[in-house]
């Protein structure tokens, strides 16, 4: 029965039989490889309950999983009668991205969390699946594979750590052992060096240089790396 009305379509009916559907399919095809590939996933667990969470002057849900664009974006999270929350983060498509934190009450405010017993139990929440996932993520990172580590040969030390406030921000002190300015350009090149043929992409840490440090003594925890 199909068959008979199909061939009494219109010639430009038939062409709209095919393309409507074969349109959905691209559709679909091209949200999924977007969400998938070029988004970052947010997971967000936020107290209290009536927070407003807005990343980059978008309102996003204050609980739950969605998908951003990846860079770096300013989170502000604010409720009446507590400090807004207002943060720089880099958001990446590598990973999941967590927002997992609690306001502040102002001085006025002070006995909200003790006077509201759900809200209380999410803060705990919040910080005993935050714990949870940091000590599961903070070693993930490569960086963290090959350092602290001291090089004599190349003339330089180097460790990492994550912010304190922002668990995906993480910083490379990188200190050259030099106390000659005109040495420090070429040490730099050289730590630069030695890290990119680890593997590792300078652009997703903060870098921090220092030099001249009298205090070269051994230490244990590092990972002695000489022959490299």
């Amino acid at each position: 029965m199909w068959v008979t009305k199909f061939r009494d379509l219109t010639k430009f009916q038939k062409v709209l039989v095919f393309l409507i559907p074969i349109s959905l399919i691209f559709i679909i095809f091209t949200t999924y490889l977007f969400t998938t590939i070029y988004s970052a996933k947010v997971e967000v667990l936020i107290a209290p309950k009536s927070a407003e969470l807005y990343i980059d002057g978008k309102k996003y849900s204050n609980n739950g999983v969605f998908s951003v664009s990846p860079g770096e974006k300013e989170v502000i999270i604010k409720a009446n009668g507590f400090q807004e929350y207002k943060q720089k983060k880099n958001f990446t498509k590598e990973t999941t991205n967590y927002i997992y934190t609690w306001l502040d009450p102002t001085e006025e405010n002070k006995n909200y969390y003790k006077e509201h017993a759900d809200e209380q139990d999410l803060v705990e929440t919040i910080a005993q699946q935050g714990t949870v996932l940091e000590g599961e993520k903070y070693n993930n990172d490569p960086i963290f594979k090959i350092t602290p580590v001291r090089n004599f040969k190349l003339g330089f030390s180097a460790s990492a750590s994550r912010d304190e406030k922002d668990f995906n921000k993480i910083t490379l002190t990188i200190d050259l052992m030099t106390c000659r300015d005109n040495q420090v350009e070429n040490l730099k090149k050289v730590a630069e060096s030695y890290f990119k043929q680890k593997g590792i992409n300078f652009s997703k840490y903060q870098v921090k240089y220092t030099h001249c440090d009298s205090n070269q003594e051994s230490d244990p925890d590092f990972k002695h790396d000489s022959e490299d």
